[in-house]
């Protein structure tokens, strides 16, 4: 990845989990948010790094009422299963299209 030890010794490592999908139209705009987390989470004198998730969307999920358990259980096992001390969680809703 080309990260050394000097760049993230002495630092909170800070996880930014996000949904981020070329397919999900709410999420498109996270991959732009997510750098401007990662330029924060730098200025702050914190090591930020990306951890995406599964993307749900309401259109494509909207009979499917576990999705956002899944993706609470995922996001559950990103941030234990990584040495991070903390996150910044990023996900996206969008309403099931009306008849």
């Amino acid at each position: 990845m080309g990260y050394g030890p000097e760049d993230y010794a002495g630092k909170p490592v800070i996880a930014i989990v996000n949904t981020w999908s070329d397919i999900q139209q709410c999420h498109a705009h996270f991959k732009v948010r997510v750098e401007d987390v990662k330029r924060g989470v730098l200025q702050a004198g914190g090591f930020p790094l990306e951890l995406p998730a599964i993307s749900l969307s309401g259109p494509s999920s909207s009979h499917h009422h576990a999705l956002p358990q899944l993706l609470a259980m995922e996001t559950e096992e990103l941030l234990r299963s990584h040495p991070i001390d903390a996150a910044v969680l990023m996900g996206a809703a969008t309403r099931p299209r009306q008849a």
